[in-house]
């Protein structure tokens, strides 16, 4: 499939977002009650159990009973496929001014620079924040790295960041990582380099493997091939997971996604999946592959409406565990870039996952 997986669905159609919910009128809600009514506003609201105070307002019904957040089989259609109506390309002005793909630059933060000479890529090592001495967490990401990189910086979170760029393209991913040392080899880099800045031994405590657009790509490699993937805690997929449209191999090369995602929903991993609305010809897009993760959890997508970062435009969402999809309206390219901006939200989740806090 290639780069052919950038593909958009250009469209002249503006809307009008909604206004962001109104968090201070939002109910905390225990996560083993989903929803509840807040008497003074006729609104339903859902908390996020992935995004602390972030909560959602509930516009689907919630399965009575799911040990999480799932529709009520029967209450919405089980297609895999978004509804035109959802594909429709936000302009930079209805975000605020920002267009994605050319997102304001704020800096390194902790980072303070890209380190080279890893041989797997450009690494982010926060030197002077991280919290043990002999030790740190890591984040390998595929595609996409620059933009990733304004994100992570954001939000402070002291792991080390790898900006995964392999062979010419940067994309050569069975080449350089496929088989079973390809964890092993990612890792190794990232040490090689984090010893040199600290002088002294190092091991990776905590591991994520996460991606953006094609990047799926070379974590589905990681997952299927390498030897050691009960070592990767979390898995983070940004509006990327493509497949062929046949059922079969469409299973097939599912198969170390969900395999992950039944780990994520046990409660042992972390796995956040995002989609957009955005159509494909030849492939499944995003939305499709996510809704087939979603039903191999036995659940459905619940109808919400929150307005996140980038200007996105949460549509519906889906809670298992340690499992997390959210679905997203947009069917272009500043919709496809918008998903990198949730990238502060999500490091701060890791951060709570691993304990790490960030420097005052």
């Amino acid at each position: 499939m290639g780069a052919s997986l950038l593909v958009w669905v250009a469209s002249s159609v503006s809307r009008t977002p909604p206004a962001p919910p109104s968090v201070s009128r939002a109910l905390t809600v225990n996560p083993s009650v989903p929803v509840a009514r807040n008497q003074a506003d006729p609104a339903v609201w859902v908390e996020d159990p992935l995004f602390p105070r972030h909560p959602a307002k509930l516009l689907g019904e919630p399965a009575s009973g799911f040990e999480g957040l799932s529709a009520r089989p029967g209450s919405v259609p089980e297609g895999l496929l978004p509804r035109a109506a959802d594909q429709v390309e936000k302009t930079a002005a209805e975000r605020g001014g920002i267009d994605p793909c050319q997102s304001p630059d704020d800096g390194f933060g902790i980072y303070e620079r890209w380190r080279v000479g890893t041989g797997a890529g450009r690494l982010l090592v926060p030197q002077r924040f991280l919290p043990w001495p002999d030790s740190f967490d890591l984040v390998l990401h595929f595609a996409g790295q620059e933009l990733a990189r304004k994100e992570v910086a954001r939000a402070r979170v002291p792991f080390a960041f790898l900006g995964v760029s392999l062979g010419r393209s940067g994309l050569e991913y069975e080449k350089y990582v496929g088989g079973p040392k390809g964890l092993w080899t990612l890792g190794l880099a990232a040490i090689g380099t984090v010893r040199k800045i600290r002088g002294g031994p190092q091991r990776v405590r905590k591991i994520a493997l996460a991606s953006w657009s094609i990047g799926y790509s070379g974590v589905g490699l990681v997952l299927r091939q390498s030897r050691n993937t009960s070592d990767v805690d979390a898995v983070i997929l940004l509006d990327g997971l493509h497949t062929p449209r046949d059922e079969a191999t469409a299973r097939v090369q599912l198969e170390p996604f969900v395999r992950f995602a039944e780990r994520a929903a046990r409660g042992q991993a972390l796995m956040f999946v995002s989609y957009s609305s955005i159509g494909t010809d030849g492939f499944a897009s995003s939305h499709e592959s996510a809704r087939r993760l979603i039903h191999a959890l036995g659940g459905l997508p619940l109808a919400v409406e929150r307005l996140d970062p980038g200007g996105l435009e949460l549509k519906e969402l889906f809670s298992r565990g340690g499992f997390h999809a959210r679905g997203y309206r947009g069917g272009g390219r500043m919709d496809h870039c918008a998903h990198l901006m949730l990238y502060p939200m999500l490091a701060r989740a890791l951060g709570r996952r691993w304990g790490l806090s960030e420097p005052r």
